[in-house]
């Protein structure tokens, strides 16, 4: 019996230490699971965990940095970054608000009303006035108060004031672009610069490190095609135009025939981006680019490029003009003037709309949109700039009788300017497609180019119809043309003129109307390509 007993015992131990060890390893593997997580948040690196401590003792000031300058092709300046300086205050820590509130108003020459607000608004922080001049700052800093604090941040300036402002846009107080080419290159003007970091202890005190201010990469200056004394002659002359027709508005460009290089660009009336909080938004548009319109006769032009690159008609073709009166199902298409034969080189000196619709039914429909299409109308250019709008024309296959007529002498159809001067920059070019573009190269401070502009070209014109419609847009500007007004001394101008009716309603005005001129010179080798848009001219539309 106790033979067994013990033989039990012997052989109940192992159980027992197996059991024993199951059991410790269970408690070490849970405490293992409890433990490793406390071990991965204390010594293994975590970048989310971080990310979510710094916010607990960091934070960005936002705070205007400098940026790069912009020039024309010369040189000159055209905006830059000042010192100026900004004043914000602590309303907690003010020690004598009425006192405060007085000095403030009269030397910033706020209303005290406002000045006063501010002060019990019960914010932490709040600024009184942002980006002035030093010099008002230097009298209220002999005035120490311990809510006070000055903050020296850089302002936008534009020196031309008005001059290009449409296509310089603004900045903003905050240093965001607010349009044109600074929001366009806003990245290059502003660089990679990271906003100052401060520091906040346990208790939200701020306080900076020393290698917080460092930054990443510096501002690039940006020279643009745009020659400053075009600009300003462009300019001058739509204000005059604007004037003596009394027009809503008045657009012009002036390119590079060859290159695609914007020269000159504007919209009057316009704004000064000094100040553009003063101006209605609407005038910081720059319309050449973000609004399309209907072009009227300038569209005959594309016709007359169909007719030619198809083979179907040429120079001296004639065709019955009607007599000015042409029924198309129920409606009437006239000409300005009664013609009868004529050919189609006179059919496109009087500007006949008649004559357009009768090339355009020798064309055909579908070699017309062809070329309508291979021109980009109904599409963007690719400019660089923002808010450019892409206009809009149907398909051939969607043209009623009565449309295929109105397209055929520019109704129906909706343009931009630019897409306008870029056509009659392909005939100017010699038959190459051109690219509209503004800036010309990307410098570093030191002067170094990074970056320059390479315009690419490729065929889309035969060189024969470059010649003969050369030919035919001289003649327009000659003696019994439409444009002569467009005549030159000692040059010869190509060009086309256009007055196109407004759409009102539900239906064309008979007394607003789009008036414009687009033309290339010297027509034996063009260096310059111009349009000029006037909007509801009152007086004489032509």
């Amino acid at each position: 019996m106790n033979h067994r007993r013990l033989q039990y015992r012997s052989t109940s131990r192992p159980k027992v230490r197996k059991r024993t060890a199951l059991v410790v390893l269970a408690f070490v593997l849970f405490f293992g699971v409890l433990v490793s997580p406390v071990f991965f948040l204390h010594v293994v690196p975590d970048a989310r965990l971080t990310r979510l401590a710094r916010t607990q003792y960091q934070t960005a000031l936002p705070q205007v940095t400098p940026r790069g300058n912009i020039f024309d092709s010369a040189g000159e300046l055209l905006a830059l970054s000042v010192p100026s300086v900004s004043l914000a205050v602590r309303p907690k820590k003010i020690a004598a608000p009425a006192e405060l509130t007085r000095r403030l108003s009269r030397a910033l020459s706020l209303p005290e009303r406002e000045v006063s607000a501010k002060l019990k608004s019960g914010k932490k922080y709040v600024w009184i006035k942002r980006q002035f001049p030093s010099s008002e700052a230097s009298a209220l800093k002999k005035f120490e108060d311990p809510g006070l604090e000055w903050v020296n941040e850089p302002r936008r300036y534009y020196p031309n004031r008005e001059l290009s402002s449409q296509i310089l846009g603004a900045v903003g107080i905050d240093g965001r672009p607010l349009g044109g080419i600074e929001l366009a290159y806003d990245s290059i003007l502003r660089g990679k610069s990271a906003a100052p970091v401060t520091y906040r202890d346990a208790r939200g005190t701020q306080f900076e490190m020393p290698d917080s201010l460092e930054v990443e990469d510096d501002p690039h200056d940006l020279w643009l095609t745009l020659n400053r004394s075009i600009q300003f002659t462009l300019e001058s002359e739509l204000e005059g135009v604007c004037r003596a027709t009394s027009a809503k508005s008045c657009t012009g460009i002036v390119m590079d025939s060859k290159t695609g290089a914007i020269l000159a660009m504007a919209s009057v009336p316009s704004f000064n981006p000094n100040a553009f909080q003063d101006y209605d938004w609407r005038l910081w548009k720059n319309r050449a680019v973000t609004d399309g319109f209907e072009p009227g006769s300038i569209f005959k032009v594309i016709l007359a490029i169909a007719a030619l690159e198809s083979g179907r008609v040429d120079p001296g073709d004639r065709f019955f003009c009607e007599n000015g009166s042409l029924k198309i199902g129920r409606h009437v298409i006239h000409d300005h003037e009664p013609h009868g034969m004529l050919s189609f080189r006179d059919i496109l000196k009087v500007s006949s709309n008649i004559g357009f619709y009768k090339v355009g039914q020798r064309v055909g429909k579908e070699e017309f949109w062809r070329v309508i299409d291979s021109f980009g109308f109904g599409k963007k250019t690719g400019i660089d700039f923002p808010g450019e709008e892409g206009g809009f024309v149907r398909k051939a296959s969607d043209w009623k009788e009565i449309e295929f007529a109105t397209i055929s002498f520019g109704q129906g159809v909706r343009v931009t300017p630019l897409q306008m001067a870029r056509a009659f920059s392909v005939i100017a070019s010699g038959g190459y497609d051109v690219k509209p573009h503004f800036a010309e190269k990307v410098t570093r401070p030191s002067g170094e180019v990074v970056w320059r502009a390479a315009p690419r070209f490729h065929r889309v014109l035969k060189e024969s119809t470059v010649a003969v419609l050369t030919k035919l847009l001289t003649d327009v500007t000659e003696e019994g043309g439409t444009g002569i007004q467009a005549r030159i001394p000692g040059f010869r101008v190509a060009g086309k003129t256009g007055t196109a009716q407004k759409v009102k309603g539900k239906g064309y005005s008979h007394t607003d109307f789009m008036s414009s001129f687009v033309g290339f010179a010297p027509a034996e080798n063009p260096r310059v390509t111009a349009l000029i848009v006037v909007d509801e001219p009152r007086g004489t539309i032509y």
